[in-house]
């Protein structure tokens, strides 16, 4: 997991995009009407506060932020929530950035950190009274392996939030749209995706232990922050496809694509809930 997922999020279009335009970021924003909301940072923490009151935790509890990135979601409910977060990630320089967020924002005593894989945690049994993460499960190798190994971290009772995609009706995708989701799926290193089809991701919590699972779509709250990277991206993207570069600026290549299938209701936004049962014994498998 550890090569593939890194060589993506290391390449310059990456760390590029991320840093200059979602500020380091690596989701969506969420736009709720009713909050007049009217950029994209505000978009941010809209979703960040989404994410708080799905945890419903406090302040004495600890929580993991697994593909935690470049801190970006870490710092910001440490800072304003008083939250003590741990974050893990496959990426050296992700965890560089995140730890100078962490610094920058003041929240050095109520953060914390470290390399390492998910699927592979190094942390013992019941560490954590909660976990989160954004859309970075469908980038695992092995979907179950890695919860399994939340399921394990996470203390009896304990939530589970994540931000992901859902495909749906990928059967009636043309040919052409397949093609890109495809290519895309690969060069984004998102070898879990297909995990993510109509009811299958639900299916794989419920397999393996978890409970109370529920999936809200919040597409049409991040349909505007998809189509803000649609519009940067679309005039270098004819350039690109006129020189056959997809695969070479494959963000690009997503926030075109994808933002179409969005449109058309193929890939949607979702958070899903789940908490681990009172009593974690055998998994559902």
């Amino acid at each position: 997991m550890k090569k593939i997922v890194t060589e993506y999020f290391e390449n310059l279009e990456s760390r590029m995009g991320y840093k200059f335009f979602l500020k380091g970021a690596q989701h969506f924003g969420l736009y709720n009407p009713e909050l007049k909301i009217s950029n994209e940072r505000e978009a941010q923490k809209h979703h960040h506060d989404t994410l708080v009151n799905s945890l419903n935790t406090n302040k004495k509890q600890k929580i993991l932020d697994i593909g935690c990135g470049q801190g970006i979601v870490a710092t910001d409910i440490a800072k304003r929530y008083k939250l003590k977060v741990t974050g893990l990630d496959l990426t050296p320089y992700m965890i560089q950035q995140a730890k100078l967020q962490a610094k920058k924002n003041n929240v050095g005593d109520l953060t914390k950190f470290k390399i390492g894989n998910y699927q592979e945690m190094p942390f013992e049994k019941d560490s954590f009274d909660a976990c989160y993460g954004v859309e970075t499960l469908s980038h695992a190798t092995d979907l179950n392996k890695a919860l399994a190994e939340i399921y394990r971290v996470v203390k009896p009772n304990g939530k589970c939030v994540f931000f992901e995609y859902k495909i749906k009706n990928i059967e009636k995708m043309s040919k052409r749209e397949k093609f890109y989701y495809e290519l895309v799926k690969e060069g984004s290193s998102m070898s879990s995706l297909d995990r993510f089809i109509n009811e299958g991701f639900e299916k794989t919590l419920k397999k393996e232990g978890f409970t109370n699972i529920q999936s809200i779509n919040l597409t049409p709250m991040a349909i505007k922050s998809f189509h803000r990277l649609y519009r940067y991206a679309l005039i270098p993207y004819q350039a690109i496809k006129l020189f056959s570069l997809q695969k070479k600026f494959i963000n690009t290549t997503a926030a075109v694509e994808y933002f179409n299938m969005t449109q058309k209701g193929y890939l949607n936004y979702y958070l899903h809930t789940a908490e681990t049962p009172s009593k974690k014994g055998k998994r559902h498998r």
